[in-house]
């Protein structure tokens, strides 16, 4: 089973890096590449670096201390963004709470349940995202790319729905639970400890969602770091000469339509998806495709290598090596 969703994930990935580069004139989107102005280039790397900043005070006020200091919250953060990079199917959000629990002693379970909230809150930030879009942007209705933002909408806000509807179902009031307990313990009294022991812990983590002050800073986190996330784009544009008319309007579309990718099952590293869809939003702006292309490959690496390189020196200062993203996601799964 394991074979088989890296094949189908690679073989995606595969398919959209297919459809992104059948058409393209490489030769002109690498001599579009070399001409970068390196100031622009500077400001969306602090931008960038900026949202992972602001994303990992969020990990750290939802953590509610399980984090010794905002430090741990930054690292551990950064090493499982990079393991999302690395593992197809976003296995890499694994890594997260064997981390935390080999270096703050924080429960498994507890931190997964942080994490689920971590991920409604970012199905809520994109559907924010999509409405501001489809709202805000200059959109011609039978254009087909803002058909699919549509349909990703949609398909983002069942998602989350369908997310708290499940959060509910666990919480320490659902009816439902209770029933589902009963009969564990009553048929494998001591499979259902267990299964109870991890659903209480899991809620401890995801227990947030009682706390409306912190559930709503944590949203206003999730928005601004969308937004800065379009600021990147936009100097990431600006600095390889695609200026338009409305940059951080049309930043916010591009930003959008490469959202669009996040609902297909992700190959390893977005490879594919990532590329059709950012070119696909650019070309909807009348940027040529060579242009979109080459912008499409240089931001792709660009955030590559700004997240591996501080997940890397992250990775030695706890004693992680790559391989152990394999093993103890082999194992917890």
């Amino acid at each position: 089973m394991k074979y088989l969703k890296i094949s189908v994930s690679l073989i995606l990935g595969l398919f959209f890096l297919w459809l992104a580069l059948r058409n393209a004139d490489l030769s002109a989107a690498a001599a579009r590449a070399r001409g970068l102005d390196i100031a622009l280039l500077s400001a969306a790397v602090f931008s960038f670096f900026y949202t992972q900043l602001i994303r990992a005070a969020r990990w750290h006020m939802l953590l509610d201390g399980a984090a010794a200091s905002y430090s741990d919250s930054l690292k551990v953060f950064y090493i499982g963004l990079f393991a999302n990079y690395v593992l197809p199917f976003r296995l890499g959000e694994f890594s997260r709470p064997l981390i935390m629990k080999k270096a703050c002693g924080a429960s498994f379970s507890a931190t997964l349940g942080v994490i689920f909230v971590e991920r409604l809150l970012d199905l809520a930030g994109q559907v924010f995202l999509l409405l501001f879009v489809l709202l805000f942007s200059p959109l011609p209705i039978d254009n087909s790319l803002v058909g699919y933002i549509k349909t990703a909408l949609v398909l983002v806000a069942a998602v989350f729905a369908a997310g708290f509807a499940a959060l509910k179902m666990v919480s320490k009031k659902s009816a439902m639970r209770g029933r589902l307990s009963a009969v564990f313990h009553r048929r494998a009294p001591e499979a259902g400890a267990k299964i109870s022991a991890l659903i209480k812990a899991f809620n401890t983590g995801a227990g947030v969602f009682k706390d409306k002050k912190r559930l709503a800073a944590a949203f206003a986190y999730t928005v601004i770091s969308w937004f800065v996330s379009a600021a990147t784009i936009m100097f990431s544009m600006k600095a390889m000469s695609i200026n338009l008319a409305s940059p951080f309007l049309c930043a916010c579309f591009v930003q959008a339509a490469i959202s669009v990718a996040l609902v297909i099952p992700p190959p390893p590293g977005f490879v594919g998806t990532f590329h059709y869809f950012c070119k696909e939003g650019l070309m909807f702006y009348s940027v040529p495709e060579s242009a979109a292309v080459a912008y499409a490959v240089l931001f792709h690496a660009l955030q590559i290598v700004l997240i591996a390189l501080p997940a890397s020196w992250f990775m030695i200062s706890y004693g992680i090596s790559f391989g152990d993203f394999m093993k103890k996601n082999e194992t917890y799964q």
